[in-house]
């Protein structure tokens, strides 16, 4: 009888047999290596190799293969192991999810005690939903900490990391996150560890991080960015030295297979000895958004569509219901945190030619889309263009003017141009005149600060420009990560915007600052100019403000700028629902009053889900 032989030690080796005697590779293992030839699977003659993360996250495959060609299996001692870990795994789950024993179970002050003698340093001031963080996490074997942003989630994954090098102290940091977090990662760890590492930050392409790998840094930070091109370099490094993996803000990697740096994601969790992901907004769009996240946690196992259904009744509390417990969750309500104050405002009114430029071009989109008859790419790709160009007129027409007019069919649209050119030369825009009035008061309290949000780079540069005399900085995706004592670079910005009392003004975009910089030590205001559908990024924005720390007395105020009759109304309506539909599947329902009243959008994209589509063509057919 023909036989399957598994051999495993750095690489996985599948070959076959009969009567001793190498057979070829069957047709359906050829076909099935072919796939995946490039990621982690490799035919050299008669030979299958695959790396040992790949052969864990196909063993079901091969399992099926192997029953429909009737094969006996021989396995070695090293895939015995690699099998035992796949059991041991999906053994860990199934007992989570029914809240069995997992065997890792310690009482909080057992932890806190064991976190002293190992030397970590904020033993003693560990909050007490910190401690509850801890212990739910370190009872399991991989997690997921979805604590609200600014409820201390890094120094509970240092704790946690500290612990899992107990029981395996040649246990290294594996760090992906966004590039401006990198500096509060740096931090973080100085404060936390008694002999803390030097943090390496991978660069340098596939030769670079191999180089820097090789040399099994106790402690590394990389980007999401860079690990798409580099998921095989570090596949091939966990499968060597026993790794802890961090994903911080894992909605990076929400779309799973269907981006590149979620896949990268997915591609390298199987062999890692620990998987931890963190975020405090996991389902930023819908409630899909969450599955690749857990799946990184737990590679072996398929939620949407086997444990989470996204079209059943109640779709969102059966999620909740099964995802609770694997992941921990600390609430704003639980931080004890001042409220926040959103300060009442009426939609701000267009000036003359503003408004008559936003008509125009709302009556031209609507009349185009009528004609597209199905939901093809094009009409979506368009339609995302047009909503950006609507944005930019309800806020800034200037940007819009020098949007249309680089644009081939400018001559085709005179009078629209036109039209934009006298609103942005002859003319103050709505929000502008708002704006002057909202931070030349606040700033007349020489204690006060703020941080002004807006999606586009151009209007972030007028703003700055606009408020020079206040000692305004910028932060947005040109302005690079590094040094905190050079201008040119966020670190340096945030940290005066900290310290030093003449700069009072921080314009930022939240895709760039949302994420990895806290303010709240000097900053109790924030202003939205402009916002999109982008309901992580939004929440992220809020929380630079509105963190663990604040005085019980502080108080937080939001403006948020809304021009009549616009766009801004339908992304308002959009990001409520969006929140609350994040509440419901995460048990929280103190982030509502935080957006009452995406995958990073740019300025050639809007970022739509299909319930953000439907909402603009309706606004752009005349519904209001």
């Amino acid at each position: 009888m023909a036989e399957l032989r598994i051999t495993a030690a750095d690489s996985v080796s599948l070959q076959f047999f009969e009567d001793e005697e190498l057979l070829p590779i069957p047709s359906r293992f050829r076909q099935w290596g072919a796939l995946f030839d490039g990621y982690g699977i490799k035919i050299s003659g008669e030979r299958i190799e695959l790396s040992q993360s790949r052969f864990l996250t196909e063993i079901g495959s091969i399992i099926q293969f192997r029953n429909e060609l009737g094969l006996d299996t021989t396995i070695d001692e090293g895939s015995k192991l690699l099998l035992d870990r796949y059991r041991g795994e999906r053994s860990a789950f199934e007992n989570a999810l029914k809240g069995e024993p997992t065997g890792r179970e310690k009482k909080a002050s057992e932890l806190q005690q064991l976190l002293k003698e190992v030397g970590f340093k904020r033993a003693d001031s560990l909050r007490d939903h910190q401690l509850r963080s801890i212990q739910a996490l370190a009872a399991l074997p991989h997690g997921a900490n979805f604590s609200v942003p600014g409820a201390g989630k890094t120094t509970v994954l240092l704790a946690l990391h500290e612990l899992e090098r107990i029981t395996e102290p040649h246990l290294n940091l594996l760090i992906v996150a966004p590039r401006n977090a990198m500096g509060a990662w740096d931090i973080e760890i100085k404060e936390c560890l008694q002999l803390p590492p030097t943090i390496q930050r991978l660069s340098g392409g596939p030769s670079g991080v191999r180089r820097q790998l090789g040399a099994r840094p106790r402690a590394a930070i990389m980007t999401y960015e860079l690990l798409r091109t580099t998921f095989r370099e570090v596949a091939a490094y966990l499968d060597k030295v026993p790794v802890h993996v961090v994903l911080d803000e894992s909605h990076r990697a929400k779309a799973g297979y269907d981006s590149l740096q979620g896949s990268a994601a997915l591609e390298i969790a199987p062999s890692a000895h620990r998987r931890d992901i963190m975020s405090g907004t996991p389902m930023p769009q819908r409630i899909a958004d969450i599955c690749s996240q857990m799946t990184f946690v737990w590679p072996f196992e398929t939620f949407c569509g086997s444990l989470i259904h996204e079209t059943i009744p109640n779709a969102l509390s059966e999620a909740n219901k099964v995802l609770a417990p694997v992941f921990t969750r600390t609430t704003k309500k639980q931080l004890e945190l001042p409220p926040i104050e959103r300060v009442p405002m009426k939609p701000i009114p267009m000036a003359p030619y503003q408004a008559e430029a936003y008509r125009t071009l709302r009556r031209e989109a609507g009349k185009r889309f009528r004609v597209f008859s199905d939901d093809t790419s094009e009409r979506l790709r368009a339609l995302g263009q047009q909503v950006v160009t609507l944005l930019q007129i309800a806020s800034n027409p200037a940007l819009a003017y020098h949007r249309l007019t680089a644009q081939p069919y400018a001559d085709e649209i005179p009078d629209l141009i036109e039209t934009l050119r006298l609103a942005a030369e002859e003319e103050i825009a709505g929000k502008f005149e708002t704006l002057d009035n909202v931070v030349t008061t606040l700033l007349n309290d020489s204690d006060e600060k703020v941080v002004i949000w807006s999606s586009f780079v151009g209007t972030i540069t007028s703003i700055e420009e606009r408020y020079a005399d206040f000692g305004a900085l910028s932060i947005h995706g040109a302005i690079p990560t590094g040094s905190d004592s050079d201008i040119r670079y966020r670190e340096a910005r945030v940290k005066r915007f900290n310290e030093a009392s003449a700069y009072r003004v921080m314009v930022a975009n939240p895709a760039a600052g949302g994420e990895g910089i806290s303010l709240h030590h000097r900053c109790h205001n924030a202003i939205y100019f402009d916002r999109n559908f982008n309901a992580a990024q939004y929440l992220q924005s809020i929380d630079r403000i509105h963190r663990l720390g604040l005085p019980a007395d502080t108080i937080t105020r939001l403006w948020v700028f809304e021009a009549e009759s616009t766009v801004d109304q339908i992304v308002s309506n959009r990001l409520t629902e969006k929140v609350r539909a994040m509440e419901t599947v995460l048990n929280d329902f103190g982030i509502e009053p935080l957006a009452l009243d995406d995958e990073d959008f740019d300025e050639n994209e809007a970022g739509m889900d299909y319930g953000d589509e439907q909402a603009i063509l309706k606004h752009l057919m005349g519904d209001k």
